[in-house]
C-alpha cells in the first residue's frame, strides 16, 4: 500500500471512529483524544453528516473524573460487567498506568473501546451507564485507583474500590 493510501485509510478510521463516539453521546474530549481532531473538526462532522439534528443529545464540559459514581449499590453491578469486559478486551494494561488519561488514549484503543461497549449494550440493553463512564472506569482500573476481585459467596468479578470503606 502506497503511504497515501494509508494516510487515508488512517484518516478514514478517525472519521469513523469520530461518528461512533459522537453516536454514544461521548464528550468532545474523548473525541479528541481519541482521533486527533480539533474541536472546528469534530463541529464540521457534526454539521456535515447531520448529527446535531439528528436527536443526538452530546453531554458539555469535561468529562467525568469522579469514579465514586461507580461503586454505589444502584451502579455496582453494571460497573463490575464493564470491568470485566474491559479486562476480557484487554483494554486494562497489566501494568498500572500512572497517567492514564493521557497516554492510553490512541484510534486503536478508542475503536477497542467502542467494541467493548457496544457488546455491553448487547448483553444489557437497558444499562444506565453510558460510554463516558466506561472510559472512566478504564482508567481508573489502568491507573489502580479501582480494582478487581472475587465475591466470596459466589466467585463473581466484583469492582472493587482500594480506598473506600471496606
Amino acid at each position: 500500500m502506497r503511504v497515501s493510501e494509508d494516510r487515508y485509510t488512517r484518516d478514514l478510521r478517525r472519521i469513523q471512529l469520530a461518528h461512533r463516539l459522537i453516536r454514544h453521546e461521548v464528550r468532545t474530549y474523548w473525541i479528541r483524544a481519541f482521533t486527533r481532531f480539533t474541536e472546528g473538526r469534530i463541529r464540521n462532522l457534526l454539521r456535515s453528516y447531520g448529527l446535531a439534528s439528528d436527536g443526538v443529545h452530546r453531554y458539555r464540559g469535561s468529562p467525568p473524573r469522579l469514579y465514586a459514581r461507580l461503586v454505589v449499590p444502584k451502579n455496582h453491578s453494571e460497573a463490575s460487567a464493564l470491568a470485566g469486559i474491559a479486562f476480557i478486551w484487554h483494554l486494562v494494561p497489566e501494568e498500572a498506568v500512572p497517567d492514564a488519561w493521557r497516554t492510553l488514549p490512541s484510534l486503536d484503543f478508542g475503536e477497542t473501546v467502542c467494541d467493548a461497549f457496544e457488546l455491553f449494550r448487547l448483553m444489557i440493553p437497558t444499562g444506565t451507564l453510558n460510554l463516558d463512564r466506561f472510559i472512566l472506569l478504564v482508567m481508573a482500573l489502568a491507573e489502580r485507583q479501582l480494582t478487581v476481585g472475587h465475591c466470596s459467596h459466589c466467585r463473581a468479578l466484583i469492582l472493587l474500590d482500594p480506598l473506600g470503606v471496606k
